[in-house]
């Protein structure tokens, strides 16, 4: 690596910072999701900007498969916020408890799994792949369907490689806008997970400082906001 890249990396964002301008943006979307129309300008503004929030999301979660000390611990807390988010989502969405369909935070956690398949040395090539076709499949009715495995896997598995990482990404990336503009022409705005290149590649390999609030808080805000959303809406506005 050049002088001026390395020193290029290292004034880039560490990861506390990215996890800031993801939250910022997701909670600006999930408030414009419930209160501003998605046809009008605002709305389709708003959203546009709000998709950088998955893709970063993924982005940590194989990350954090490379720094975490257990990685079964790692993926028993993603359960449990799984867990924890349904109730929320349900409510915030306006949509019953018993549904199929659940928050991002299931393909999030089962994007986890597939990677953790992918880099055991244990399980044949096919095996994986029946693995992770069954991950995809369980997430299929979740928010943001069966993509964020499919992005946490290419983050992990291309990690080392830029560019290939980049080509990965960008192509779910169009299969996941194809996907969703097909179903509802009103979803132009998935055009907005573009967006999170640039940003993704300002990131300077460095976690941040840590404590308590930035191990938990990135996962614990998810539900925390949406309850809040709920509440707003339902007893005061």
């Amino acid at each position: 690596m050049s002088t001026r890249a390395a020193q290029n990396r290292k004034k880039g964002l560490n990861g506390n910072i990215l996890k800031l301008i993801a939250v910022i943006a997701m909670t600006v979307d999930h408030i414009g999701r419930k209160w501003v129309e998605t046809t009008s300008p605002e709305g389709q503004i708003i959203h546009f900007f709000g998709r950088i929030t998955i893709p970063v999301m993924c982005f940590f979660v194989a990350e954090g498969f490379f720094f975490t000390k257990d990685l079964k611990k790692y993926i028993l807390r993603l359960f449990v916020f799984t867990a924890v988010s349904h109730f929320p989502f349900c409510l915030y969405n306006g949509i019953s408890l018993t549904t199929l369909g659940t928050s991002v935070m299931l393909p999030l956690t089962l994007g986890l799994c597939a990677l953790t398949v992918f880099k055991n040395q244990d399980t044949d090539f096919l095996g994986k792949i029946i693995l992770i076709f069954v991950f995809c499949l369980l997430s299929y009715t979740s928010d943001w369907s069966f993509f964020p495995v499919l992005w946490i896997l290419s983050f992990g598995i291309f990690r080392e490689n830029l560019k290939h990482k980049i080509i990965f990404f960008c192509l779910i990336s169009f299969s996941a806008c194809a996907f969703y503009i097909n179903k509802n022409p009103e979803n132009m705005f998935m055009t907005g997970l573009f967006l999170s290149v640039p940003l993704l590649l300002l990131y300077n390999g460095k976690r941040g400082r840590k404590n308590f609030f930035t191990k938990w808080g990135f996962y614990a805000y998810y539900p925390l906001h949406l309850a809040i959303l709920f509440i707003i809406d339902y007893y005061i506005i």
